[in-house]
């Protein structure tokens, strides 16, 4: 029996800490942020964990790879990913994340845990996943956040493979994000998607081939907040028609007790990737200053 007809076991651990003596930085979004190095980097196969240094910029790019171009049957990953206080990461992917076809109703498991400390940034910003014919794919993502911690946590997927005419075909796909405040569950989003005795997914989705989520919240991006939900939360003026390529909506989030503005949700959906992926670009424009650069660039 071959690797991937049992599954892969494979595991990754990584910690982002200001490296010594490091001066802030600012930006016009940002408040400030540490120069940071990579202080702990492990990982066994099928994992892999790029962390290029040419980003131009403080905050460190890291890029998680799975050998085999993407996810197998029986798969059980998992990844624990640490930024110190005061450091920017980029938690991000060099193509769209495959899951392959599941038989003898295996399931491919990845659950990634994200802590961010203090006057940190975690900017999770990866490619759609895309669930071929038959896969049966469930993943969790826990993050761990503290009052000051800034998050930016882009989720989303594709019908599949839409140039071979699948289109919604996978037997399951189940996604969880939970945010912890100081270990208190604050904010938990779930989408199952499934075929059900009374109604097929590809019918029931109709033309929708992208759809997914992208959660912002903390202090220190409370004006880049303000902007998206003026932008996206905007009455659409009247007469003109809504397009019908994309469909995005924004609603504020809020800490628990609090009456002040903590967050945003945006959801949207779309028909082609190429157009979500360019709205996504020009909504995510402000923070790229401090990135050193745009994730979706040529892509």
């Amino acid at each position: 029996m071959t690797e991937f007809a049992r599954g892969r076991e494979g595991r990754c651990n990584i910690e982002v800490t200001a490296a010594p003596c490091a001066k802030p930085i600012s930006g016009k979004t940002i408040r400030q942020f540490l120069k940071a190095d990579i202080t702990k980097c492990f990982y066994t196969y099928p994992l892999k964990i790029l962390t290029p240094t040419s980003s131009g910029n403080y905050c460190r790019w890291i890029y998680l790879v799975t050998y085999g171009g993407g996810l197998v049957p029986g798969d059980r990953l998992s990844a624990e990913v640490t930024v110190g206080e005061a450091c920017c990461v980029l938690w991000t992917s060099q193509a769209f994340q495959k899951v392959y076809p599941c038989n003898d109703n295996k399931t491919t498991n990845f659950r990634i845990s994200f802590s961010v400390s203090s006057f940190g940034l975690l900017c999770v910003l990866p490619d759609p996943v895309v669930c071929f014919k038959n896969a049966n794919y469930n993943q969790e993502q826990d993050v761990f956040i503290s009052s000051t911690s800034n998050l930016v946590f882009l989720d989303w997927l594709t019908s599949g493979r839409m140039a071979r005419g699948e289109r919604w075909e996978f037997t399951r796909l189940k996604t969880t994000l939970s945010v912890f405040l100081d270990s208190t569950l604050v904010f938990r989003d779930v989408l199952c998607l499934k075929n059900t005795s009374q109604l097929e997914l590809r019918t029931s989705m109709k033309q929708t081939n992208i759809v997914g989520f992208c959660f912002i919240t903390g202090p220190d991006l409370r004006q880049f907040i303000e902007g998206i939900l003026c932008d996206v939360g905007c009455r659409q003026a009247y007469g003109n028609s809504p397009s019908s390529d994309i469909l995005m909506t924004v609603s504020p989030y809020y800490h628990q007790g609090s009456t002040d503005i903590s967050g945003c949700v945006i959801r949207f959906s779309g028909w082609e990737t190429s157009k979500v992926m360019f709205q996504l670009e020009k909504l995510l424009q402000p923070i790229y200053p401090i990135l050193g650069g745009n994730p979706f660039y040529l892509k």
